[in-house]
């Protein structure tokens, strides 16, 4: 009876451990999607309405559905104080590290050209890197979901194979 309760245990924890492997990925996909749309709101706000960058960093701090673009664009309205001392674009990149935790450095470094984009004053330019960076992060998305789709299978199978395994072995 303990055997069978200790395989029963090992196995429900190999299939919540894939559950939680499923999960951070689709964690990356929701932080990819909200960095997507925060780019492209404020690619639409300072090309057609001139928007100033304060109220769309406000409204992105208010109404942004992912917690850490939440999080990052209140930061940049608290460290907008110090523009004077810090540069823009120093703020930003300080933001992206604090708050998004991007594991990759190529997400990292997109990011950060908006930063300096934006830290310009040449409207076309701001809007290109904010236009090319949401792009980017619409091919990151489509990546990262054909990954988890096959990550899906790969974790299940392991993680169920390793399960029975372990319940062979108990049994």
């Amino acid at each position: 009876m303990l055997k069978t309760t200790g395989a029963g245990l090992i196995f429900l924890a190999s299939i919540l451990t894939a559950f939680q492997m499923l999960l951070e990925k689709r964690k990356k996909i929701a932080l990819f999607e909200s960095i997507q749309s925060s780019l492209s709101f404020l690619r639409r706000e300072i090309e057609e309405r001139m928007a100033p960058l304060s109220e769309c960093f406000a409204f992105l701090a208010e109404n942004e559905v992912c917690d850490a673009t939440r999080c990052f664009f209140r930061l940049i309205i608290e460290q907008m104080d110090t523009l004077g001392e810090r540069e823009f674009s120093k703020i930003w990149k300080e933001a992206v590290v604090c708050k998004l935790k991007l594991s990759d450095d190529r997400d990292r470094e997109t990011f950060f050209g908006v930063g300096q984009a934006v830290a310009g004053s040449d409207l076309p330019a701001v809007c290109g890197s904010l236009n090319a960076a949401a792009q980017y992060f619409t091919d990151r998305i489509r990546q990262e979901e054909e990954k988890q789709r096959d990550f899906r299978r790969m974790v299940f199978g392991v993680t169920l194979s390793l399960g029975a395994f372990a319940i062979i072995i108990l049994i």
